[in-house]
């Protein structure tokens, strides 16, 4: 539009804003512990990148704002309460059951049929094809198929009258992971199993956090190299880059002092191939320095506690594991978060579970501990 190059995204998010405020279609958002943070890390990242770039950091943040925010009031004014949450996680459940056949397609011929939108080729790995369906990259397309199956497993929870069909999806996600034969989204995978299969342990995890965090330092401490180079080591596929992500977090920490006051323009000086960043904790900070990294991670922490905490307080034993579904998948994706930054349509999702997050938060605030499913 003129001078200007509008995402996808843009237009929806300033389309569904306008339209709510045309149609009387809104309501007052209090904001709460997780909305405070989201408006601080925007604020942080923002100045920062602004101050690292110059006028071209400006204009490509207020890019990304336009993007972010927008989409974000759209879901926290639309997601009102557990019942709409439930019924937009089930239409994206069953829409991506219309994925399958195509991904099938791609899969035995390699050609991928969302071409016809502007999609490049299959990616094709020592043989190996990475399917991708309309996502930009195989990993973010395994990535949100690994971050559903938790989603999906709530859903069955609570929709018992249709529980076939729903684990028959359930199973196509699982398929769609392996699909992409990417060695971050199937180990997301493996760990959103391992979250669910610990719900009875729940009430135990500062113990576990504190157990995993001696074991790390104690592994971190006999190691020749850092702990995270066992990264390195988990190579589901071959031809899997796992190397790269470590010596990319590696590297971050030597040179703490170019990134911690307002981020680097580029990670390729420290010998990281092409620049490219693999990591949204390591992006935030390379994008915006220490501060919005940390004010990044805070919002995750608090999103899993408060999520965590009602999943123990809801008064009915399938709401709680319900609950405990949804916060499996926001730890699904930070580990997916070890090995790719979210970009495209996953910022929709991440925005939809600091959502769910906020929600969370809402309840607890107001003592409310029956979601009414």
């Amino acid at each position: 539009m003129g001078s200007f190059h509008l995402y996808p995204l843009q237009i929806i998010g300033i389309a569904g804003v306008l339209a709510c405020f045309i149609k009387n279609n809104y309501r007052r958002i209090d904001l709460n512990t997780i909305d405070k943070l989201v408006v601080l890390w925007l604020v942080a990242g923002s100045i920062t990148y602004s101050l690292l770039w110059g006028t071209e950091g400006l204009i490509w943040k207020a890019g990304r704002l336009t993007e972010f925010v927008p989409c974000y009031w759209l879901i926290r004014n639309h997601i009102q309460n557990w019942k709409i949450l439930l019924k937009e996680l089930k239409v994206i459940a069953i829409l991506s059951l219309f994925l399958l056949p195509l991904i099938i397609y791609e899969h035995a011929t390699a050609t991928n049929m969302f071409y016809l939108f502007g999609r490049i080729a299959t990616a094709i790995r020592e043989g190996r094809l990475r399917c991708s369906g309309p996502f930009s990259h195989p990993i973010l397309f395994g990535s949100f198929a690994a971050g559903m199956v938790p989603v999906l497993w709530s859903i069955c929870i609570v929709e018992r009258k249709y529980r076939y069909g729903y684990i028959f999806i359930l199973a196509t996600l699982i398929y769609y992971t392996i699909a992409s034969a990417s060695s971050g989204p199937v180990l997301s995978l493996i760990f959103g199993i391992l979250f669910l299969s610990i719900y009875i342990l729940r009430k135990k995890a500062k113990i576990i956090l504190i157990c995993v965090f001696i074991v790390l330092l104690s592994l971190h401490m006999v190691m020749k190299v850092p702990v995270w180079f066992l990264m390195a080591r988990v190579n589901l596929f071959s031809g899997s880059t796992g190397w790269h992500r470590a010596n990319l977090i590696d590297q971050t920490v030597r040179h703490f002092d170019e990134w911690a006051l307002l981020g680097i323009k580029s990670v390729e000086p420290w010998g990281i191939y092409a620049g490219d960043v693999t990591n949204q904790f390591i992006l935030e900070g390379v994008r915006g320095g220490l501060l919005t990294m940390l004010l990044f991670c805070a919002i995750i922490i608090l999103s899993i506690k408060y999520l965590g905490q009602f999943s123990i307080v809801a008064i009915i034993k399938s709401h709680r594991m319900f609950i405990w579904g949804l916060c499996s998948s926001i730890l699904v994706d930070c580990v997916s978060f070890m090995s790719v930054s979210f970009f495209g349509q996953m910022t929709i999702f991440f925005i939809l579970f600091l959502v769910i997050a906020a929600l969370a938060r809402d309840y607890l605030d107001k003592n409310i501990y029956d979601i009414g499913l």
